[in-house]
């Protein structure tokens, strides 16, 4: 159990019936917790740094924001910002009831790249990513960073369950609410 610690960012989901938590330390630390399906509410705590080696491998080891799925298939998914503007993925392969947790995918794969999205520059990159499971594939939105003379953009991404990303497309000016400029 971790007491007395500070964390930065978090994200939760549902997976097989068990709630899994992600967070971050002001430090870096990345931590995985599962509350099981045993009646007494036990959490299982892990560090994903040991676990999923090469955290982010870029210049920056913390993250600006994490999103969270499980899907159809008991697989655990955990997208994130990091905060050079890179979004990237990793997952933990399907768990069973008995709360034996399948091993988690050995890198964070760049989101950015699989999908061909616009790199959109170290100095804006994105700022949010929100991801869901619909099935068994994995819904990803992300947001770009807003400029002085650029509003955000919104994109999506599908994670098909072959492990292919789909061509990211722009969803519109994230600003432009109404009318008929196709903006969301």
């Amino acid at each position: 159990m971790l007491v007395n610690r500070n964390f930065t960012c978090l994200g939760s989901a549902n997976d097989n019936g068990m709630l899994h938590v992600v967070f971050q330390g002001f430090a870096g630390n990345l931590y995985s917790s599962t509350r099981l399906q045993d009646g007494d509410g036990t959490w299982i705590t892990e560090d994903l740094r040991a676990l999923v080696p090469g955290v982010l491998p870029y210049a920056s080891p913390l993250l600006s924001d994490i999103s969270c799925a499980g899907n159809d298939q008991g697989e655990f998914h955990i997208c994130a910002v990091n905060n050079d503007g890179g979004v990237v993925h990793t997952m933990r392969r399907k768990s069973n009831q008995a709360g034996a947790e399948g091993p988690w995918q050995e890198y964070w794969g760049d989101v950015v790249m699989a999908s061909n999205a616009p790199k959109n520059g170290l100095d804006k990159g994105y700022w949010s990513v929100h991801c869901a499971a619909v099935g068994d594939e994995l819904q990803v939105v992300f947001l770009s960073r807003p400029q002085p003379t650029q509003p955000s953009e919104a994109y999506h991404t599908i994670r098909r369950a072959t492990g292919a990303w789909t061509q990211a497309t722009a969803m519109g000016d994230v600003l432009t609410t109404q009318g008929s400029s196709g903006g969301i």
